[in-house]
C-alpha cells in the first residue's frame, strides 16, 4: 500500500524535476519543491487524509455530502471530473509524443522505441508480479528480491525490443490503457505496478546523485575558462543543484525507514475493496 501511494503521489516528481531545472535554471525548480510541495501539495493530501481517517475512512465526496450537502458533492466530483480530463489529456499527450518512434523524417527513434517497450512490458510485468506474490504468499526480502528481478528483466527486455509505432496510434494505445486502469482492481495492476515503480525511482534518484557528483570535476575544469563572475555563479549553482538532490535523496530514505519502523505501530480503521487504510 505503501509503495502504490510513493508511486502515485511522486510519480512525475523524478522525471519533471530534473526537467524543469534544466530548462528554467535551479531557482524556479526550489520554488516549486519549496512552495509547491510544502505548502500546497502536503497541505492538501495531509488535509485530505486526517479528513478521511476522521470520518472513519470516507472519501472526500462523503465527507463533503456530510458537511456540506448533496449539491457540494455534486459540484466537488465535478471539478474533480473536468480537472482529471484535463491531467488525461496532457499525460495521454506527453506519453504519446515520448513513445513517438519515429522522427519527423521518418527516421526511426530507438531510445522512444526502447522506453516504450519498457512500459509495455512494465504492464503485462507488473500483473504477473501480483499474480506470482498472491499464490506463492511471497513477503518481505523474497517479494523484494522478487522485484527487483522483474524490474532488471523488463528494462533489459524494453532495451532488446524497441516497439515503434506513430504519435497518432499510441494515443489511441494510451486512452485504452487509461481506460483498462480506471476499471481493474487496485491489486489487479496499479498496486504491483507501483510497487514495482519504487524500484525505479529509487534507482532514478541514485542515478541522480551519481551524475550530479561524477561530472563536477570536469565543470570545474571548464570554469577556468570563463570570467571570475561567472566562475562563481555558476560554481554556486553546481554546489547548490548537488545540495539539493543529495538532501532529497536523505529525506526520502529517511521516510521511507520510518515508514518500515511504524508498520508495527499501524491501525486498521476501515477496509475499501481490496485496500486497508491504515493510520
Amino acid at each position: 500500500v505503501f509503495a502504490h501511494q510513493f508511486s502515485s503521489i511522486a510519480g512525475a516528481g523524478p522525471v519533471t524535476g530534473p526537467v524543469m531545472a534544466l530548462m528554467f535554471g535551479w531557482l524556479p525548480a526550489v520554488l516549486w519543491i519549496v512552495v509547491g510541495g510544502i505548502f500546497f501539495g502536503a497541505v492538501h493530501d495531509f488535509g485530505a487524509l486526517y479528513a478521511s481517517v476522521k470520518s472513519k475512512g470516507k472519501s472526500m465526496g462523503q465527507i463533503v455530502e456530510q458537511y456540506i450537502g448533496k449539491t457540494g458533492k455534486r459540484l466537488f466530483f465535478l471539478f474533480c471530473w473536468l480537472f482529471c480530463m484535463i491531467i488525461i489529456a496532457a499525460f495521454a499527450d506527453m506519453v504519446s509524443g515520448t513513445f513517438n518512434g519515429f522522427s519527423a523524417t521518418g527516421a526511426r527513434l530507438t531510445p522512444n522505441g526502447s522506453a516504450a517497450s519498457i512500459s509495455i512490458f512494465y504492464v503485462v510485468g507488473a500483473i504477473l508480479f501480483g499474480w506470482v506474490v498472491r499464490k506463492a504468499k511471497l513477503n518481505g526480502w523474497k517479494q523484494v528480491v522478487l522485484g527487483v528481478v522483474f524490474v532488471l528483466a523488463m528494462l533489459a527486455l524494453g532495451i532488446a525490443f524497441p516497439v515503434f509505432f506513430s504519435k497518432q496510434v499510441w494515443t489511441y494505445l494510451v486512452f485504452a490503457y487509461i481506460f483498462f486502469a480506471a476499471i481493474s482492481p487496485i491489486a489487479f495492476m496499479k498496486q504491483p505496478r507501483d510497487y514495482l515503480t519504487t524500484f525505479l525511482f529509487v534507482g532514478m534518484i541514485i542515478a541522480a546523485v551519481f551524475g550530479v557528483v561524477v561530472p563536477i570535476q570536469r565543470s570545474q575544469h571548464q570554469l577556468l575558462q570563463v570570467g571570475n563572475l561567472s566562475k562563481v555563479r555558476i560554481y554556486s549553482q553546481l554546489c547548490l543543484s548537488r545540495s539539493l538532490v543529495v538532501l532529497s535523496v536523505v529525506s526520502t530514505l529517511w521516510f521511507l525507514v520510518k515508514q518500515v519502523q511504524n508498520k508495527s505501530q499501524m491501525k486498521k480503521i476501515c477496509y475499501k475493496l481490496d485496500m486497508v487504510l491504515c493510520y
